[in-house]
Protein backbone atom coordinates (compact mmCIF):
# COMPACT_ATOMS: atom_id res chain seq x y z
CA UNK A 1 0.00 0.00 0.00
CA UNK A 2 1.74 3.05 -1.25
CA UNK A 3 1.19 6.60 0.76
CA UNK A 4 -1.71 7.79 -1.37
CA UNK A 5 -3.52 4.58 -0.50
CA UNK A 6 -2.85 4.81 3.67
CA UNK A 7 -4.15 8.47 3.06
CA UNK A 8 -7.31 7.02 1.33
CA UNK A 9 -7.98 4.85 3.87
CA UNK A 10 -7.33 7.09 6.79
CA UNK A 11 -9.80 9.63 4.92
CA UNK A 12 -12.06 7.01 4.76
CA UNK A 13 -12.33 6.14 7.90
CA UNK A 14 -11.71 9.45 9.86
CA UNK A 15 -13.60 10.71 12.86
CA UNK A 16 -16.86 13.05 12.10
CA UNK A 17 -16.16 12.06 8.24
CA UNK A 18 -19.18 13.68 6.47
CA UNK A 19 -19.78 10.42 3.88
CA UNK A 20 -18.13 7.33 4.53
CA UNK A 21 -16.28 5.05 1.97
CA UNK A 22 -17.57 1.88 2.23
CA UNK A 23 -14.51 -0.29 0.70
CA UNK A 24 -12.40 0.84 3.81
CA UNK A 25 -15.44 0.54 6.58
CA UNK A 26 -16.30 -3.10 5.17
CA UNK A 27 -12.43 -4.18 5.20
CA UNK A 28 -12.20 -2.75 9.14
CA UNK A 29 -15.65 -4.18 10.25
CA UNK A 30 -14.26 -7.31 8.85
CA UNK A 31 -11.25 -7.09 10.52
CA UNK A 32 -12.37 -6.22 13.70
CA UNK A 33 -14.88 -9.18 13.90
CA UNK A 34 -12.24 -11.59 12.78
CA UNK A 35 -9.93 -10.40 15.31
CA UNK A 36 -12.90 -10.49 18.23
CA UNK A 37 -14.21 -14.28 17.13
CA UNK A 38 -10.31 -15.53 16.71
CA UNK A 39 -9.53 -13.87 20.73
CA UNK A 40 -12.73 -15.69 22.02
CA UNK A 41 -11.12 -18.94 20.45
CA UNK A 42 -8.36 -18.35 21.50
CA UNK A 43 -9.43 -17.92 25.15
CA UNK A 44 -11.55 -20.92 24.62
CA UNK A 45 -8.86 -23.00 23.68
CA UNK A 46 -6.77 -21.79 26.67
CA UNK A 47 -9.92 -22.85 28.46
CA UNK A 48 -9.35 -19.32 30.21
CA UNK A 49 -12.03 -18.16 32.50
CA UNK A 50 -14.81 -15.62 31.81
CA UNK A 51 -13.34 -15.75 28.01
CA UNK A 52 -15.75 -12.29 27.28
CA UNK A 53 -12.40 -10.13 28.37
CA UNK A 54 -10.06 -11.46 25.59
CA UNK A 55 -12.50 -9.81 22.90
CA UNK A 56 -13.26 -6.89 24.73
CA UNK A 57 -9.16 -6.35 25.66
CA UNK A 58 -8.87 -7.15 21.66
CA UNK A 59 -11.18 -4.62 20.88
CA UNK A 60 -9.98 -1.57 23.07
CA UNK A 61 -5.89 -2.44 22.06
CA UNK A 62 -6.42 -2.76 18.52
CA UNK A 63 -8.45 0.29 18.10
CA UNK A 64 -7.27 2.39 20.93
CA UNK A 65 -5.77 5.96 20.12
CA UNK A 66 -3.07 8.27 22.45
CA UNK A 67 -3.90 11.61 22.72
CA UNK A 68 -8.00 11.52 22.75
CA UNK A 69 -9.80 14.90 24.37
CA UNK A 70 -12.73 15.64 25.73
CA UNK A 71 -14.30 15.93 22.89
CA UNK A 72 -14.41 12.16 21.76
CA UNK A 73 -16.50 11.68 25.46
CA UNK A 74 -19.73 11.74 22.83
CA UNK A 75 -18.48 9.75 20.39
CA UNK A 76 -17.77 6.87 23.44
CA UNK A 77 -21.30 7.20 24.73
CA UNK A 78 -22.76 7.21 21.61
CA UNK A 79 -20.83 3.79 20.73
CA UNK A 80 -21.98 2.64 24.51
CA UNK A 81 -25.46 3.49 23.55
CA UNK A 82 -25.42 1.86 20.18
CA UNK A 83 -23.33 -1.43 21.60
CA UNK A 84 -26.09 -1.44 24.62
CA UNK A 85 -29.09 -1.82 22.04
CA UNK A 86 -27.50 -3.74 19.77
CA UNK A 87 -26.49 -6.20 22.26
CA UNK A 88 -30.06 -5.72 23.85
CA UNK A 89 -31.98 -6.89 20.58
CA UNK A 90 -29.56 -9.64 19.32
CA UNK A 91 -29.72 -10.82 22.87
CA UNK A 92 -33.58 -10.97 23.13
CA UNK A 93 -33.67 -12.44 19.29
CA UNK A 94 -30.42 -15.55 19.02
CA UNK A 95 -29.42 -17.66 21.63
CA UNK A 96 -25.88 -17.89 22.70
CA UNK A 97 -23.50 -17.91 19.64
CA UNK A 98 -20.24 -17.17 18.66
CA UNK A 99 -21.17 -16.01 14.62
CA UNK A 100 -23.87 -14.17 15.84
CA UNK A 101 -21.55 -12.48 18.19
CA UNK A 102 -18.40 -11.70 14.99
CA UNK A 103 -21.55 -10.57 12.81
CA UNK A 104 -23.03 -8.46 15.23
CA UNK A 105 -19.68 -6.54 15.55
CA UNK A 106 -19.38 -6.41 11.97
CA UNK A 107 -23.09 -4.69 11.80
CA UNK A 108 -21.38 -2.16 14.29
CA UNK A 109 -18.91 -1.25 11.96
CA UNK A 110 -21.51 -0.61 9.99
CA UNK A 111 -24.00 1.28 11.86
CA UNK A 112 -20.66 3.46 13.29
CA UNK A 113 -20.21 4.45 9.57
CA UNK A 114 -23.90 5.04 8.45
CA UNK A 115 -24.21 7.49 11.66
CA UNK A 116 -20.97 9.06 10.87
CA UNK A 117 -18.99 8.43 14.00
CA UNK A 118 -15.92 7.68 14.86
CA UNK A 119 -13.50 4.34 15.89
CA UNK A 120 -13.84 5.68 19.30
CA UNK A 121 -17.68 4.89 18.92
CA UNK A 122 -16.95 1.75 17.44
CA UNK A 123 -14.42 0.63 20.23
CA UNK A 124 -17.04 1.30 22.85
CA UNK A 125 -19.36 -0.11 20.97
CA UNK A 126 -17.81 -3.43 20.77
CA UNK A 127 -16.94 -3.24 24.57
CA UNK A 128 -20.69 -2.59 25.06
CA UNK A 129 -21.73 -5.41 23.22
CA UNK A 130 -19.21 -8.20 24.57
CA UNK A 131 -20.15 -7.48 27.75
CA UNK A 132 -24.05 -7.72 27.35
CA UNK A 133 -23.42 -10.70 25.05
CA UNK A 134 -20.83 -12.76 26.61
CA UNK A 135 -21.45 -12.35 29.76
CA UNK A 136 -25.23 -13.47 29.83
CA UNK A 137 -25.82 -17.04 30.42
CA UNK A 138 -24.24 -17.24 27.00
CA UNK A 139 -20.83 -18.17 25.60
CA UNK A 140 -18.98 -17.46 28.42
CA UNK A 141 -21.56 -20.40 30.58
CA UNK A 142 -21.67 -22.49 27.54
CA UNK A 143 -17.56 -22.32 27.79
CA UNK A 144 -17.73 -23.19 31.82
CA UNK A 145 -19.92 -25.87 31.12
CA UNK A 146 -18.00 -27.72 28.36
CA UNK A 147 -15.26 -27.18 30.27
CA UNK A 148 -16.26 -28.97 33.93
CA UNK A 149 -17.54 -32.17 31.78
Amino acid sequence: MNALDRNKTHAAIAPNQAKATWPPVLLHSARTAVAVVASVLAAQFSRLPETYWAPITTLVITQSSLGTALSVSGERFMGTVLGATVGAIVASRFGPSLLVFGISIFILGLLSAILHSDRNAYRFAGVTLAIVLLTQDGLCMAHRASSVR
